[in-house]
């Protein structure tokens, strides 16, 4: 289009562009088809401004590719290359690829995908710092590197103002959403995150999540944080324990709480558990409250302590969901102004059973609390009572 400068790239056949011919003759004169001398013949010794007219393309084809080189003109100069008149190269404003607006505040605007091989791209302040966005063909993997060339790396942060960052999901629904199949327990390393020291191999040697927060105006501490370390000095040895610390009132972080050694054993104030669950330091066990009722009904799966009050006789039902060898003791008091007895159901699967020392139960007096324990025997499928105490 006339007065129109347009990037090659961008022609199309039917296009005018400015063409000029430097060295017309009078018998194969070149005429202005515009402007006010459009039908002037041009002749030997006139301007060369004047031979300057515009052709309509007919035709575009592709003969490949080729090492070209490109000129640099300071200005708004124009300058004829191969009988065309073309615009200045000189790249003082924004470069677009795939568009003819590059954005205002963009030196480089792709509009469409952008591929680089063979070494890394560099976007940065003009200096040697930057981001190095590329891919390490003998490791093979890519790569996003925040560094400042010779001096030191830097941090790389995403998303810093909003947004979510995914991992395996287009559409995260957190500020790190990490998605992928199910990673089985039982293979080797496997795991959907995972959080590796470099710290060389020794004993309380692993990686570590922290937890945390504002603890005040404007300074942050971690609460907690959960540990999976090595057990063992023992080179070759991959035993490990998880761990789970909390901050102290005197703002002392990693305080060990809770561990699982590679036993299954679980520690409560002991980093060296010998069983499946050991408690160093005092402990409370809230007792489930039951639901008064003719036939009172326990769920062993819900504590290994009950308490319920009557004021009638009742009957201590059959206790569902046991496990085996699990102890359970049951409070029963007495609110009435009159003796009653609580009664153990003895028959049917995952009933009571009296030994020779204790045979039954009786009344029990007058605001008055008794206590029963029983263990579960699996083998039988029976709760055998082993402890019957009254009168508190």
């Amino acid at each position: 289009m006339p007065n129109t400068w347009l990037k090659a790239l961008y022609l199309q056949e039917g296009d005018l562009i400015a063409v000029s011919s430097l060295e017309p003759t009078p018998s194969n004169p070149v005429r202005n088809t515009t402007g006010s001398n459009k039908d002037n013949k041009i002749s030997n010794g006139v301007n060369l401004q004047r031979y300057v007219v515009w052709a309509k393309i007919q035709s575009i084809e592709f003969v490949g590719y080729e090492q070209v080189y490109d000129i640099e003109v300071e200005g708004t100069h124009n300058f004829i290359a191969n009988g065309i008149l073309a615009h200045n190269t000189y790249l003082s404003g924004n470069v677009g690829i795939g568009t003819t607006t590059p954005g205002a505040s963009t030196k480089l605007n792709v509009n469409g995908l952008a591929l680089f091989t063979g070494g890394t791209v560099n976007p940065g302040d003009g200096t040697a710092t930057g981001v190095s966005i590329g891919y390490n063909t003998s490791s093979d993997y890519g790569f996003i590197q925040s560094v400042q060339t010779g001096v030191a790396w830097k941090n790389l942060i995403l998303e810093p103002s909003s947004g979510n960052v995914g991992i395996g999901t287009t559409a995260p629904n957190a500020k790190l959403q990490v998605s992928d199949a199910n990673a089985l327990q039982s293979t080797s390393g496997a795991g959907n995150v995972n959080i590796l020291t470099t710290t060389a191999a020794g004993v309380d040697v692993g990686g570590s999540i922290g937890l945390g927060g504002y603890f005040d105006g404007s300074n942050t501490n971690l609460f907690g944080r959960i540990s999976g370390r090595k057990e063992t000095a023992t080179s070759g040895d991959a035993r490990g324990y998880l761990a789970f610390a909390t901050t102290n009132a005197n703002a002392t972080q990693g305080q060990e709480r809770v561990r699982i050694d590679s036993n299954g054993n679980v520690g409560i104030g002991t980093t060296a558990p010998a069983v499946k669950l050991q408690v160093s330091g005092a402990f409370d066990i809230i007792p489930v409250a039951l639901t008064d009722a003719v036939t009172i009904a326990t769920d062993a799966s819900l504590s290994n302590t009950f308490t319920v009050s009557s004021a009638v006789d009742r009957t201590l039902g059959i206790p569902t969901n046991p496990t085996t060898g699990q102890k359970c003791l049951w409070r029963w008091k007495n609110t009435d102004t009159a003796a009653h007895t609580l009664t153990l159901t003895t028959t049917g699967t995952g009933a009571f059973r009296f030994g020779s020392t204790i045979t039954g139960t009786s009344a029990t007096a007058v605001g008055k609390t008794d206590y029963i324990g029983a263990i579960y025997n699996a083998t039988d499928a029976l709760w055998d009572v082993i402890a019957y105490s009254k009168g508190y």
